[in-house]
């Protein structure tokens, strides 16, 4: 079992932004990316992060298959943190699910699941010295 890595709270402020650009890569199988943006992708414990299911296909079926997932957050102008981790599953129901379908239906979108992942590394962009 890996250790648990704690989210930076850098990290979890850029997450809570709108503005904050937001990808999310898997690979299938074979080991062919895919990389996809992510806009509602947060951070909801010290080391998870969960995203809504609207319409992902591919992204929903690498991580089903590989349970493994990097996402790139990206602040303008020169800041960024990669995190890596497990897929943990989807959840249809309980509190985390119930807020991102409140915040999705105010957008005039359902939301099929919510996509878990424990981050297990994170990566600063320009790393410090």
């Amino acid at each position: 079992m890996r250790e648990m890595v704690k989210i930076p709270n850098e990290v979890v402020d850029m997450m809570s932004k709108n503005e904050t650009s937001k990808v999310l890569a898997t690979a299938d199988a074979d080991g062919v990316p895919n990389a996809a943006a992510i806009w509602s992708l947060r951070v909801v414990g010290e080391d998870q992060i969960a995203f809504a299911e609207v319409a992902m296909k591919k992204t929903k079926e690498n991580l089903l298959r590989t349970k493994r997932a990097s996402v790139l957050v990206i602040s303008p102008p020169t800041k960024s943190f990669q995190l890596k981790g497990d897929f943990l599953g989807f959840q249809t129901s309980g509190p985390v699910f119930d807020g991102f379908a409140k915040a999705m239906a105010a957008m005039k979108m359902t939301v099929h699941a919510v996509g878990m992942i424990k981050i297990n590394e994170v990566y600063e962009f320009p790393p410090r010295a």
